[in-house]
């Protein structure tokens, strides 16, 4: 009976890290749109052909709140596949905001930049326009002047046969989440990966140490 306890939370300490990631998520508003606005998960299924029926699927499908970001191969790829409003897309690394796509216009697919950044970096939106109702938003939740989610990136990488790190990312770009449908710049990003939190990575690791541990007292036991 102990036995089967420890199993039972070890295993639960380790799904529980599996979606510590995920622990951030709030909800995804597809009924706020007007009928020119797709909603999240309708992009999804248009630029790749999925038949998601809402964007909470597509969420715990695919998707993250990771805040900070890091390049695996020297260089990262984007490209814009949707905007709601005029937009601008950065990074923000070393204390400094680098501006990426300047510019970006509602309904805009398909503009694609290649840029290089060192090491560690956390995305940065903001809408057209002056005042904190409109940003910066990043995607690092403590930044944020409101302390909201207002980045969800979703993994795409087995859509993709050339590449290991391919993730679409979406914002929201109002303040307090306004109509929180995150579909107001909406980006493919490739060569790049999120830095899993550190307490979720201590979390995964308690649970695995936890098997392994009973796993090894069962082995010698029959022996």
């Amino acid at each position: 009976m102990v036995k089967a306890l420890l199993v039972f939370l070890c295993s639960s300490i380790l799904i529980f890290g599996l979606v510590g990631t995920a622990s951030a998520y709030s909800y995804i508003n597809d009924d706020s749109n007007p009928g020119s606005e797709m909603d999240l998960y309708q992009i999804f299924n248009y630029l790749y052909g999925t038949v998601y029926g809402s964007s909470d699927a597509l969420f715990y499908d695919r998707g993250t709140a990771a805040g900070v970001w890091y390049e695996t191969n020297g260089h990262i790829d984007l490209t814009v596949r949707y905007a709601g409003y005029d937009q601008e897309l950065g990074v923000y690394y070393d204390e400094v905001y680098t501006p990426i796509v300047e510019d970006i216009k509602p309904g805009e697919n398909g503009t694609n930049v290649s840029f290089n950044v060192a090491g560690n970096f956390i995305w940065v939106e903001t809408l057209s326009g002056s005042g904190s109702e409109v940003g910066p938003w990043y995607s690092e939740v403590s930044r944020n002047d409101d302390e909201k989610v207002h980045f969800y990136a979703f993994d795409v990488a087995d859509l993709f046969e050339d590449s290991n790190n391919v993730w679409l990312i979406a914002f929201e770009d109002l303040h307090n989440l306004g109509d929180a449908d995150y579909n107001d710049l909406v980006a493919e990003v490739k060569e790049v990966a999120p830095i899993p939190e550190p307490a979720t990575m201590l979390v995964v690791g308690s649970g695995l140490i936890g098997l392994a541990v009973l796993g090894r007292r069962r082995f010698f036991r029959r022996s």
